[in-house]
């Protein structure tokens, strides 16, 4: 009976210790994708798009004629490539 009980002990000891290094692993897991996400991302730019030279963030209006700003692409993520034209 007693060899029994502290098998259970020790099987129930293990399964705990397993699940226990599992959640810290997953939180150190978040932890490093949200610190490379956060050293990786640049921040947006917002223009206007009647006057480029006035720029601002997400939810800014041109000072100039009150437009609404309009976010910028960057060329890496500009996919228009005219390949027609040949010179």
């Amino acid at each position: 009976m007693t060899k029994s009980i502290l098998k259970l002990v020790l099987v129930v000891s293990i399964l705990f210790s397993a699940s226990l290094m599992e959640s810290c692993s997953k939180s150190k897991k978040s932890d490093s994708t949200t610190e490379s996400t956060t050293e990786g991302t640049t921040a947006s730019v917002y223009a206007c798009p009647m006057h480029p030279e006035e720029t601002g963030v997400e939810g800014d209006n041109c000072p100039k004629c009150d437009m609404p700003l309009e976010k910028v692409e960057s060329s890496d993520e500009s996919t228009d490539h005219d390949e027609d034209d040949e010179y």
